[in-house]
């Protein structure tokens, strides 16, 4: 994982404890807590017409990221983390010397420590967002969406989007290879009206 999204997934108490933690990167590794939305939030405009996001996750949607949590921690501490870096400040990291195969998931501290995590306020996590799909739905008309099959923006000549945001909803799985079938077809397709 990059540096900065390790670090940016670090808990922030004091800056002495942050320098340390950085000192401590290369033996770090970062997992990501991925859910499928099911609330959604919305796309307006502003009075001078700049787009603003209004999204904040609801409390099923940040339920289903905590139970990711709990389970990734539960998989990294049987497999031999020596350190559990959560990501909300108000709960500790977990420590533990104890060698891999001496450990079981119901350890009595890293069980209190599990309790905590699953009992913590996920309001107070530091949430990331990636791969935005849908903010630009591909559509059979100009009112459903913002783009045609072919990936051209209505009533604008010249202007094509290819990415995830033509999809019509998010795919709730990694876009990669969708992104890259989507683009694909939409580059050949201009490509193809240029000759």
């Amino acid at each position: 994982m990059l540096p900065f999204m390790t670090m940016l997934q670090i808990p922030w108490h004091d800056g002495l404890q942050y320098k340390v933690d950085a000192l401590g990167f290369r033996h770090m590794n970062n997992f990501l807590s991925l859910a499928r939305d099911r609330d959604t939030g919305s796309v307006y405009p502003e009075a001078d017409g700049s787009p603003t996001v209004a999204y904040t996750p609801s409390t099923f949607d940040r339920a289903s990221i905590q139970a990711g949590v709990v389970a990734i921690a539960k998989i990294c501490y049987i497999q031999g983390a020596t350190e559990l870096i959560p990501p909300v400040r108000s709960i500790p990291s977990f420590k533990s010397d104890t060698p891999a195969s001496e450990r079981n998931i119901d350890d009595s501290g890293f069980s209190i420590w599990i309790t905590q995590l699953e009992q913590a306020d996920f309001t107070k996590a530091l949430l990331v967002s990636g791969h935005q799909m849908g903010s630009c739905r591909m559509s059979k008309t100009k009112e459903q969406g913002v783009v045609d099959q072919h990936g051209k923006v209505w009533e604008t000549e010249n202007l094509y989007i290819a990415d995830a945001s033509v999809f019509p909803s998010a795919s709730g799985v990694n876009p990669m290879i969708t992104i890259m079938a989507i683009s694909d077809r939409i580059a050949r397709g201009i490509a193809a009206g240029l000759k």
